[in-house]
């Protein structure tokens, strides 16, 4: 007698002596037990499932926080080119000099040797 037997939904039902935990709908088969041994399982697993719903808010939290804060960098990135584009117009109209420019956006030399390094 085995413990587990798994049986095609649609060609075949569950040998005598045996009932059916769960259904794995993906394969196409119902997972069987020993009659008393089915009901528990088929429980235990509809605990797991259930008590694993409560844990994935808590992930999909994290994920909603990430992205959050990721839109937020790509605003702020957005802000400067809007800037910067506008300062580029600027020069193109009245004709200023790099120098002048640079003064003009608050360029700082510094930063781009750090983001050299990076």
């Amino acid at each position: 007698m085995k413990l587990k037997v798994e049986v095609e939904h649609v060609v075949r039902t569950a040998p005598r002596g045996y009932g059916v935990a769960y259904h794995n709908f993906q394969r196409g088969i119902a997972i069987c037990y020993p009659i008393p041994l089915n009901l528990l399982i088929g429980v235990l697993r509809r605990l797991y499932w259930r008590v694993m719903d409560g844990v994935k808010p808590a992930r999909r939290e994290r994920y909603e926080d990430r992205i959050i804060s990721l839109t937020e960098e790509v605003l702020a990135q957005n802000k400067e080119l809007r800037k910067l584009r506008t300062a580029v117009k600027e020069m193109r109209q009245e004709s200023y000099t790099w120098g002048q420019l640079k003064d003009s956006i608050g360029y700082d030399p510094d930063w781009e040797e750090e983001n050299k390094e990076k």
